[in-house]
């Protein structure tokens, strides 16, 4: 089955902290442990909160993209 590719309608900007507990939360799954992928991965994740944070906030910036589909029910608190 293929997955359509979506433009993201919701990012919300992250700091420098919430991208370390985001990859300590990675390096904490055995499921990742494997060195190779995870080092490639981590890079992946860094550089996509670097283009988003540029792209909407500003050079140095970071943040996270999110698809929502508004009609699933959402509760934020």
């Amino acid at each position: 089955m293929e997955q359509e590719l979506t433009e993201p309608n919701i990012v919300i900007q992250i700091s420098r902290e919430d991208l370390e507990a985001k990859i300590s939360a990675l390096e904490a799954q055995l499921s990742q442990a494997r060195k190779d992928y995870l080092k490639h991965f981590k890079q992946m994740i860094i550089a996509r909160s670097q283009l988003w944070g540029a792209k909407f906030f500003g050079a140095d910036k970071l943040a996270e993209p999110f698809y929502v589909n508004y009609r699933s029910p959402i509760l934020i608190e």
